[in-house]
């Protein structure tokens, strides 16, 4: 009998054949679904590393903090999906990663995040989000405070840390020499791709999904 992770790894092997290059996270959660998490136990990155398949820059980062942060974006808890937002506020297209983010940036993106996506609204459904769509800025920065922000800075103490007086949450300085890489911001995105994809597809019964390709792909989700 083939176990599931011997199946993942050919699964991976057909995705690349087919695609005709290396596949990424979000590529291959499509194909492989739950089975891909068997992939990553121990990071996407050392598992492509033991297929071959990192290129010098992404070599760099095995046995660093970018490792640990990579594998703690995979793997930390999604309760609800405002941890995606908040982290995809720190991504830029063309400089890689923000060092900080303000309380209002991250409300910001919160906005684009949960008005722009009906399905993404399914998260906004407690008495707690009563009238959100009326929601000024500061009330997102609030949830935004409470929840995600809070969060990230006590589990993920190791790489956020969150200044309550400058109401600004930054990446720890173990990353600082390697967040201008815009590699490195193509990974986090890709990340938070396959988070989100998987969120969803636990959260919201497949017959009331309705993916917006164009404005994922506008976003720079695609």
């Amino acid at each position: 009998r083939t176990d599931g992770k011997v199946l993942a790894v050919m699964g991976y092997k057909e995705i690349k054949l087919e695609l005709g290059h290396r596949p990424t996270r979000t590529e291959m959660y499509r194909t492989l679904g739950l089975d891909f998490f068997k992939l990553i136990r121990d990071g996407c990155l050392k598992y492509l590393a033991n297929q071959g398949n990192l290129n010098t820059e992404e070599l760099g980062w095995l046995n660093s903090p970018v490792e640990d942060f990579l594998i703690y974006l995979e793997h930390t808890r999604f309760d609800k999906s405002y941890k995606i937002p908040t982290l995809l506020s720190f991504v830029t297209q063309e400089n890689g990663l923000k060092p900080s983010v303000t309380l209002t940036e991250i409300a910001q993106s919160f906005i684009h995040f949960y008005c722009d996506y009906k399905t993404h609204q399914v998260d906004f459904c407690n008495k707690c989000h009563k009238d959100w769509h009326l929601w000024s800025v500061d009330q997102f920065a609030d949830l935004a405070l409470r929840n995600p922000v809070t969060y990230l800075a006590e589990s993920g103490s190791q790489f956020f840390r969150y200044d309550a007086d400058r109401q600004v949450l930054s990446l720890d300085p173990c990353l600082e020499e390697y967040i201008k890489s815009r590699l490195l911001a193509e990974h986090v995105l890709d990340i938070m791709r396959f988070r989100e994809l998987d969120y969803f597809d636990r959260r919201i019964p497949m017959k009331m999904k309705r993916w917006d390709a164009a404005a994922e792909a506008a976003a720079g989700y695609e």
